[in-house]
């Protein structure tokens, strides 16, 4: 475990002991239970195990797609899925956040209660993706919640956390590289129930966002933490930024309060921005989900429905043209997952497909899921929802 002075004070033996234990089960669980925000799970889904799987080293996958090329044998058992392992998390843990797997590692991060303080604090930690064992925990801060996602990247995890301490760590020891509270440097302050944003981390960068009066978007040199550019007044939502290569050309796309902005790697120089919410007033903070690119096409869904917006380059010049809208369908957190000729979402609690090219409603589900997370996995969609539950669903134009 890797802890200052001082924390490591503060740290009860027995607190500590129940962090780096792991229980090791294998009976049937409850997946209410499994997935609440104090149990980490693994589940091994008709014998496939967590070795069997590739590598996921960030928020919704390697590419942000939310699109996994394993695929999930059906029909489920009967006396419900099979826990390889569960991991609790201390008392008071709670949050949204996700895991990412590197090289046989589970990285998440985890906020629990503080008995010495009665405030929370945030951790990243590693486990063993075998067992389930606690490898290394290392604190980041006094954080409200464990909303975003770890990033790997070259032997190294990069953390956002609750109150926008951006951390690179040592992937192995979870040694601390460097440690930058932006919120105390730069100014500004977080979000209601705390920062949600995953880094993106590109070719030596590390790109993320802060709510502050100018200059929110940022970018860091991974390897020092030294500030690489800043600049563009966009503020922070709970979308997390992607990297995406449109008409040749490089670029991170942000979201922002009111839609999308696009600006190169290297310098932070805008390319392009469009405002989704342009007969709309803003929704601030809670344009929830990251963007999506397919191809020269980008996907934005908030409060206000869901958008495809085409973007245009002639001699270096970048515009963007609404192909369609769905004022209907948007959902304030679930990012879009996208296969072959349809787009997959939620929206008011229940799961939808629309037709990639119109936005045309082909099927909505009946139950609903409340707030969800979805990727795709072969060609079935999982989704995690609030509640615990975890759903499977055919990636299919009909319903």
């Amino acid at each position: 475990i890797t802890l200052d002075r001082q924390s490591a004070i503060r740290l009860s033996e027995h607190w500590l002991g129940g962090l780096l234990s792991g229980t090791g089960s294998t009976k049937p669980i409850d997946l209410r239970r499994a997935f609440s925000c104090t149990q980490l799970a693994v589940m091994l889904i008709a014998g496939i195990g967590p070795a069997a799987a590739a590598d996921w080293p960030r928020f919704r996958g390697a590419d942000c797609l939310g699109v996994s090329a394993e695929s999930i044998p059906t029909p489920w058992p009967s006396q419900g899925l099979l826990a390889a392992w569960t991991w609790p998390v201390p008392e008071g843990g709670t949050g949204y956040g996700s895991a990412a797997t590197w090289e046989g590692r589970v990285f998440a991060l985890a906020s629990c209660l503080n008995c010495f303080t009665d405030g929370r604090q945030e951790y990243c930690v590693a486990l063993d993706a075998a067992s389930g064992s606690c490898v290394w925990a290392t604190q980041l801060n006094l954080g409200s919640r464990a909303n975003s996602t770890p990033t790997v990247a070259d032997g190294s995890v990069y953390v956002y956390s609750s109150e926008c301490t951006l951390c690179r760590l040592d992937a192995a020891t979870g040694s601390v590289w460097w440690k930058r509270d932006l919120q105390e440097e730069y100014g500004g302050g977080s979000v209601p129930y705390g920062n949600s944003q995953s880094p993106w981390v590109e070719d030596g960068r590390v790109f993320v966002q802060i709510s502050a009066e100018t200059n929110c978007l940022m970018a860091f040199d991974a390897s020092t933490g030294d500030l690489l550019w800043r600049g563009h007044t966009n503020g922070l939502t709970y979308g997390s930024p992607v990297g995406a290569t449109i008409h040749g050309v490089r670029q991170i796309i942000f979201p922002d309060p009111n839609g999308l902005v696009a600006v190169t790697p290297d310098s932070g120089q805008m390319l392009w921005q469009h405002s989704q919410n342009a007969t709309s007033p803003s929704y601030s903070y809670d344009n929830g989900p990251s963007p999506v690119v397919h191809g020269d096409v980008a996907f934005c869904s908030n409060k206000y429905g869901t958008q495809a917006v085409r973007i245009g380059c002639s001699d270096g010049v970048f515009s963007t043209e609404v192909l369609w809208t769905n004022r209907s369908l948007g959902d304030l957190y679930t990012t879009l997952v996208i296969h072959e000729d349809c787009v997959y979402g939620t929206s008011r609690g229940r799961l939808h497909c629309l037709e990639l090219t119109s936005g045309r409603v082909r099927w909505q589900s009946d139950g609903t899921v409340r707030m969800a997370s979805v990727i795709l996995v072969g060609n079935r969609l999982l989704a995690q929802a609030e509640s615990g539950e975890l759903i499977l669903a055919e990636a299919s134009p009909l319903k």
